[in-house]
């Protein structure tokens, strides 16, 4: 059975695709116009599919970790005062809930983008050398998987903060449809191989 959090990437990885039929609409009927905007748009959604994996995931497995002696406890540092507070409500339901709710709010200063935040997030739950543990899966060696994501998050962060223009010329950089392909392509085979970490 499949998680609450890979079917929530599945269903980010479709919305942004959802971009698609309309970028190839405009490159033949509004040949003025510049649909590669588009295919920038879906490049971040991308990205943001795989933040809001990993922030699905780890949370799921701090609170997990917090009632089930059986699993890893949690790096992750959390003031004695909230820790206590949760102690103190007597129903388990209600219990969970302010503790996901905590752990939420101090996991929302973080993104889970880049090669070292993913390592750093699932050290939080315990398990290490991830690279090394899906090259396998990827097809590829530790050090192409890390420059692979590197590179992508590189390029989301130009779109998202610089508006895809070299800084020193402040020409815009070429996107195309290929590009987009390869890069979901890589980053759903990487959410996958990460799932197999937690199974």
């Amino acid at each position: 059975m499949k998680s609450n959090y890979i079917c929530r990437f599945e269903e980010n990885i479709n919305a942004a695709e959802n971009l698609e039929p309309l970028y190839s609409y405009l490159c033949s009927n509004a040949e003025n116009l510049d649909a590669s905007y588009l295919l920038r748009s879906e490049f971040v959604l991308i990205v943001s599919a795989l933040d809001t994996y990993m922030h699905m995931l780890i949370e799921d497995r701090i609170v997990d970790s917090f009632f089930d002696e059986n699993l890893d406890s949690t790096a992750l540092e959390i003031s004695l005062s909230k820790v206590k507070s949760v102690m103190l409500i007597a129903d388990e339901n209600d219990k969970h809930g302010m503790l996901r709710n905590i752990v939420r709010e101090r996991l929302k200063q973080d993104s889970f983008q880049s090669p070292k935040s993913i390592e750093y997030a699932f050290g939080l739950i315990g398990i290490k050398k991830i690279w090394s543990s899906i090259k396998d899966g990827m097809s590829m060696c530790s050090d192409d998987i890390i420059n692979t994501l590197g590179l992508i998050v590189n390029r989301r962060n130009m779109i998202a903060h610089e508006s895809d223009r070299n800084r020193v010329t402040g020409e815009l950089q070429q996107m195309d449809l290929v590009t987009v392909t390869e890069c979901k392509k890589f980053i759903v085979k990487l959410v996958n191989q990460l799932e197999t970490l937690i199974n």
